[in-house]
């Protein structure tokens, strides 16, 4: 059981969405400088440890990927640099050329205590939209997950977070987090 865990994050929406379903986080704005690797997992472990040795307190932090089919995976956990880049409208004209529009959204949590290094993944398959809907940071505008109408952009947080891979990975943190 972990008494007091800290969300270190700069961004107030995904701070917003985790104490939706962790409302005991405590917060440590930071902005964490990131490797830029494909691999989500390293990508978050790193965060991990770096955040804790800034902050010397249980952590936990994200990176979330997007991991679309027709480009072998392609952005995987540099999308929020693609889309820093090119935004969310530059994305869904570079998959115009593409009829396979089926993406893979995750989520990795990791949670660093100083001695232990847990993860928690959260996934949702998907497609992307043929233009951006709706609001929102990252893909959240273009990224339609399977079985629903609507992206994450034109969805309350209450109804994103019920599907999207950081809910589900903040749901499995939170049997952690309450156990």
């Amino acid at each position: 059981m972990i008494v007091e865990l800290y969300f270190v994050t700069s961004n107030q929406l995904k701070l917003r969405e985790a104490r939706q379903i962790v409302p005991s986080l405590k917060h440590v704005k930071m902005e964490i400088p990131e490797m830029q690797e494909l691999d989500i997992g390293e990508v978050v472990r790193e965060k991990a440890l770096k955040a804790y040795e800034m902050v010397h307190l249980p952590v936990v932090v994200d990176d979330t990927g997007l991991h679309v089919n027709a480009w072998n995976g392609f952005p995987g956990a540099l999308g929020k640099w693609l889309v820093a880049q090119v935004g969310a409208e530059g994305i869904c004209k570079m998959m115009s050329a593409y009829s396979d529009r089926r993406a893979v959204a995750e989520t990795r949590l990791a949670v660093y205590d100083g001695k232990k290094l847990r993860t928690f993944v959260g996934t949702a398959k998907g497609t992307i939209a043929r233009k951006p809907r709706g609001s929102g940071f990252g893909f959240d505008p273009i990224f339609i997950p399977r079985g629903h109408s609507k992206t994450y952009g034109e969805m309350s947080i209450e109804e994103k977070n019920k599907i999207s891979p950081r809910g589900k990975a903040f749901q499995k943190l939170r049997k952690l987090a309450i156990s």
